[in-house]
């Protein structure tokens, strides 16, 4: 167990004091004669990690007494090293620290470390100053001396609180620790004088025991580790899903809590004025008399003039600094924003009121009993034109637009002199987009190219703040990249080459301006092209996880507030294409908590796609599942998309000047996007993947050797290899298989080498190195197929064939070497009067599968009946277009048979496809040239 684990097991939420001064030494004293101590002994022989976590505390007087029995195994150094210094806390001016006992136990032996004088070490360590958070703490630390491994350290210390906010009230929290957490012992034991009255519950169902009397006193006690609870399920409300709390308090209401808060809320002359706050409610005022408008442009000034800064310092967990010292100092917690605001939206007669929120589990609130603890935020509630508005000083950007959208904290409770109960906040719709977005695609030149793309994107609200710092920003190239990140979930995988960044503080708006080349959107199935438009209103589901039975009454929880609305336009590839656009309409839906209105239009080639979906954190009931399921149902059935029935031209399908002159403008944006930041090695590689489109695989070698100079890795030479063997470069190739095998010397580099020597001519050397590997599973597999395939180019097929069926014994009816036996009858033309049965047995094991079909497509080649080579070579162009293999040897037919021209086509493509097609075949003793 950690540290960060260990504090955790022993939070709490609590408010005391003590009739003690209270102060920043510490204090060393016996035991409080209060507290039952535990048996330690008995804790030991568990021999668990943490030995022992034992808190007590005692109510009394206003006064929370607080004390902690901690003992930890010293299992490792790392333990030693993690645990070894010690560091106990406390807030001066709310109580005092009180050291009872530091001792390491060693083989029964009790060492007492303080026994000589040693004391802790008093500093001031704001643990939080990154966040802006300033607690009050004071640290006591020590190193303890000669603690080692085996040993066990315990340390045992009380803290005494008083908040003085709260005039004497109590409040403790304590979470109910679970199995599978171990421990020797555990306990929350919390007592409290018979004849005061004290509330106490437990969240979670958890069933506690009714307090017993001792010594006057009333004693409430849960031992650790409780029964694992029941797992819940992630989409649940978030109360589901808090571990169990322990609570005793002395508040008796929800009403007697907001009174008395109420207290440290007071605005009346808080302002000075003839003072700057009051000089700034006039500019204000003098602006509108829309109620509305005062309330935003009050928000305004607290969000962004006064920055966040928590002072936890002499009782500032709960009492807030005046607005005049919030607006000097020019910071504030959440309190003093809120006091501020309210103190602005009064003096301009706007009804308000501050109110207490929890920030992540506020649904769980009304649980809870009546303390303080339950929250950690507040803002302010105001009332204009009968609206609820929740104004949140600790926020960013929100401006009229957004002003009424309602933060997700469930429940709020209204700080009121004569008091109130828990206030719902009711969601609603929100009334702009957090986001809007124009998105432009150019899919023109074709469905496998990439394509140009622009966005113009405004946001709004608290969203259009995450864009402050990059329209702030001055380097080009971080700003390249925040647009590129930003556009993926707009266009997919992208590259920008242009953009820009603004915000303007007056509207709290934000713009994004990009341009650049994302992927392509097209998707093929058995040959036939779909695109599905990138919108945030497609792909919508609801499913929540109820298949297990105890879960089926537990509520679903949704999202939000958000909304998105998109303006997607679509130029798609011209020519002689047949378009089909389905997909349903949507006008206002309501499903689960989200609202979506889309629809879609086709104008010839050109593609109109508008969406606009909302959501917002609402809870949905069990019983209202399968009408939500329906209704997402029908909508996902519903969503749009583009089908080409025919016409559909693939990129292989256009000679080398076509192919240039279609992506010339993506090859622009390639080196502009390459010339941003020319030392970085992953620029250089995409261009050398694009260069496929373009079959300048010279270029590509370009580009990759770019990139071994800023970044040389096996992978890059490999690939350099490639590209050098698709453009013809022979040598450069080998050398460079070479070297990536010397770096790396695995597998997979040595079968690139070896594929690069066999292409070359020199079959035995790349058998030699393949021979050097003793490989099992799938490697084992792949290299017997690789060197069957070898063996026959080297005039020995039986003994490719003996490896193939070596390998077939381990893995009777696999597929692939069904396929690879049937390979290698038909290429080496090896016992070609079996292949038939061997191929077709590998057809049906693969399910018929383009690959295994071409293959047997090889075998009827070989024994000259073209008819069913072809029909095994349509059936697998169907499934697979860019087989090349497959396209060359319907070329080679398709010349047999006297169609020259088609012939030659085919094989062109299959040559476009890949580079090398026509060398291979030529190793199998096949050749086009006639």
């Amino acid at each position: 167990m950690n540290m960060h684990h260990l504090l955790s097991a022993t939070a709490i939420v609590a408010v005391c004091a003590t009739p003690a001064v209270a102060g920043e030494e510490i204090i060393y004293e016996e035991v409080p004669s209060w507290v039952v101590a535990p048996d330690l002994d008995a804790a030991m022989e568990k021999d668990e990690t943490l030995v022992l976590i034992d808190r007590q505390v005692r109510m009394e007087d206003g006064v929370v007494h607080d004390y902690f029995d901690v003992a930890i195994k010293m299992e490792n150094p790392q333990v030693v090293t993690q645990l070894g210094t010690p560091q106990l806390q406390w807030q001066p001016d709310k109580g005092d620290l009180r050291v009872h006992r530091i001792q390491i136990i060693r083989d029964g032996e009790v060492i007492d470390v303080l026994a000589d004088g040693t004391k802790l070490e008093v500093i001031r360590r704001e643990r939080q100053l990154e966040s802006r958070l300033i607690d009050g703490m004071l640290t006591g630390t020590m190193a303890v001396p000669g603690l080692r491994v085996g040993d066990v350290l315990r340390m045992s210390h009380s803290t005494t609180k008083r908040d003085q906010a709260l005039d004497g009230e109590m409040q403790v929290l304590q979470g109910i620790l679970p199995e599978p957490m171990e421990m020797g012992y555990g306990r929350i034991r919390v007592s409290w004088p018979e004849d005061e009255p004290m509330r106490y519950n437990a969240t979670r169902d958890f069933a506690l025991a009714e307090p017993v009397i001792e010594d006057g006193y009333k004693v409430l006690s849960v031992e650790f580790p409780i029964p694992e609870l029941d797992e819940m399920p992630d989409d649940a409300p978030r109360r589901y899903r808090m571990p169990p709390l322990l609570q005793v308090g002395t508040y008796d209401s929800w009403r007697e809590l907001s009174a008395q808060m109420a207290t440290h809320f007071t605005t009346e002359g808080t302002i000075d004025p003839e003072g700057e706050i009051a000089a700034k409610i006039a500019e204000i005022e003098a602006k509108t008399d829309k109620q509305l408008e005062r309330a935003a442009l009050a928000l305004q000034i607290v969000q962004d003039d006064v920055a966040y800064h928590l002072n936890g310092l002499d009782g500032g967990n709960y009492l807030p600094q005046s607005p005049e010292d919030t607006w000097e100092l020019r910071y504030g917690d959440c309190k003093a924003k809120s006091l501020l605001l309210l103190a602005m939206l009064r003096e301009m007669g706007i009804e308000s009121e501050a109110v207490l929120v929890h920030s992540s589990s506020g649904d769980w609130v009304p649980d809870m009993l009546p303390m303080p603890g339950n929250f950690d935020h507040m803002i302010v509630h105001a009332v204009i034109d009968g609206e609820d508005y929740w104004l949140d000083g600790t926020n960013a950007g929100v401006r009229l637009a957004t002003i009424g959208e309602v933060p997700p904290f469930f429940n709020a409770l209204p700080l009121r002199p004569e008091g109130a109960e828990l206030m719902p906040m009711t969601q609603r719709w929100p009334s702009v987009p957090d986001r809007t977005a124009v998105v432009e695609i150019d899919h023109s030149a074709g469905f496998d190219y990439p394509a140009m793309f622009s966005i113009d994107v405004t946001l709004e609200g608290t969203m259009a703040t995450r864009l402050r710092d990059p329209a702030e920003e001055s380097d080009r190239e971080k700003v390249l990249d925040f647009a590129s990140n930003f556009a993926r979930n707009l266009v997919g995988t992208n590259f920008v080459k242009d953009a820009t960044v603004t915000f303007d503080e007056d509207s709290g708006q934000a713009r994004l301006e990009a341009e650049g080349v994302t992927y392509s959107w097209w998707e093929f199935e058995r040959g036939r092209a779909k695109l599905t438009p990138y919108v945030s209103s497609n792909d919508f589901g609801f499913s929540p996880d109820r298949a297990r039975r105890e879960w089926r009454d537990i509520p679903y929880q949704s999202g939000g507030p958000v909304r998105w609305r998109e303006d997607l336009r679509i130029e798609l590839p011209q020519g002689d294409v047949a378009y089909d656009l389905r997909g349903v309409e949507v006008r206002e839906e309501e499903i689960a908590g989200t609202r979506i209105s889309r629809s879609a239009t086709l104008d010839g080639a050109s593609l109109r796609v508008q969406s606009d979906k909302a959501e917002i954190p609402v809870e949905i009931p069990a019983s209202a599942f399968a009408e939500n399921r329906r209704a997402a149902s029908r909508l996902g059935s519903g969503d749009y998309v583009v089908r080409v029935s025919e016409g559909a031209k693939r990129y292989w399908e256009y000679s080398a000047e076509e192919a240039e002159r279609l992506m010339a403008p993506m090859e622009a944006a390639l080196d502009a996007y390459v010339d941003t930041d020319p030392d970085e090695a992953s620029r250089h590689i995409r261009r050398a993947e694009m260069r496929v489109f373009t079959y300048d695989y010279a270029a590509a070698a370009e580009d990759y050797t770019r990139a071994i100079e800023l970044e040389p890795s096996a992978t890059l030479y490999n690939q350099r290899a490639q590209a050098y063997a698709n453009a013809g470069e022979w040598d450069l190739a080998l050398d460079d298989a070479l070297y990536a095998y010397e770096l790396q010397g695995d597998v997979a580099t040595a079968l690139n080498l070896a594929a690069i020597q066999a292409e070359m001519g020199d079959v035995d050397t790349a058998l030699a190195l393949l021979e050097e590997f003793e490989l099992g599973g799938d490697e084992r597999a792949t290299l017997a197929q690789v060197r069957a395939e070898y063996e026959g180019e080297a005039g020995r097929p039986e003994a490719g064939w003996a490896m193939l069926e070596d390998v077939l014994l381990e893995r009777p009816g696999d597929s692939e070497l069904l396929n690879s036996q049937c390979w290698h009858m038909g290429t080496w033309k090896y016992r070609l009067d079996e292949a038939e049965a061997v191929c077709t047995e590998a057809v049906q094991a693969s399910q018929y599968g383009a690959n295994v079909l071409d293959s047997r497509a090889m075998v009827y080649y070989r024994n000259g009946d073209y008819d069913k080579a072809m029909r095994d070579i349509d059936a697998a162009l169907r499934s697979e277009p860019s087989l090349a293999a497959s396209r060359y040897l319907k070329g080679l037919i398709l010349i047999e048979q006297g169609k020259t021209a088609e012939g030659r086509r085919e094989i062109a493509y299959a040559e476009r496809i890949s580079p090398r097609i026509v060398r291979q075949y030529e190793r199998y003793g096949i050749s086009s040239a006639k």
